[in-house]
């Protein structure tokens, strides 16, 4: 058997590419990569999260960058360009930039809707099923926000049905099926020395 072995022969295969890239011809795949300047870097998203086949991002870590608006995806298989990374230009909503403060934190899926919550206020991103504008905004409430995005818990009411629970600078609330709630009703002493 060793002998065997000994005569085997192990073939490689190797190639050598001179040729410059542009020197190609043809396109390098099913679709031509995108059009320069049609996709931007997002920036470094403070609140993230996904929503079916999409990754969605809001604030900015950076001076100057838009705190209120939530970027999203291309979907994947769009181009098949890069399309789990690449942030179209015009992939974004806006949600009152001047008003009721920043992004403190988003849920990706209640009802099948994203929640977005602002420090005054609080957004739903409803699902269109259009490519161009995947998503329509409503506002829920301009008198209730989230302090913290580290204070939004998903789990259920009393009854079993999703609801969203989260801390805002007025005391604990929650949205369920029964819409937005206030939750602090016996607590709101002890709140009331929160600072």
């Amino acid at each position: 058997l060793w002998w065997l072995i000994a005569t085997t022969a192990v073939a490689t295969t190797t190639f050598v590419d001179s040729t410059a890239p542009a020197s190609y011809s043809g396109v390098t795949g099913a679709v031509s990569p995108p059009v320069v300047g049609s996709n931007t870097p997002p920036t470094s998203w403070k609140h993230i999260t996904s929503n079916g086949n999409r990754l969605l991002g809001a604030g900015s870590w950076e001076s100057g960058g838009k705190t209120s608006r939530v970027w999203y995806t291309a979907v994947p298989g769009a181009s098949d360009v890069g399309d789990l990374e690449r942030v179209p230009t015009s992939n974004y909503v806006d949600l009152d930039e001047q008003d009721g403060d920043e992004v403190t934190g988003l849920v990706g899926n209640h009802l099948g809707n994203v929640v977005v919550f602002k420090r005054n206020q609080i957004w739903k991103l409803i699902p269109t099923g259009d490519a161009v504008t995947p998503y329509s905004r409503v506002c829920l409430t301009k008198f209730v926000g989230c302090v913290e995005a580290k204070t939004i818990v998903q789990a259920e009411d009393e009854n079993g049905n999703p609801a969203i629970y989260f801390l805002s600078r007025k005391g604990p609330y929650r949205i369920s099926t029964s819409g937005l709630e206030y939750c602090g009703r016996d607590i709101e002493d002890i709140w009331a020395t929160v600072n």
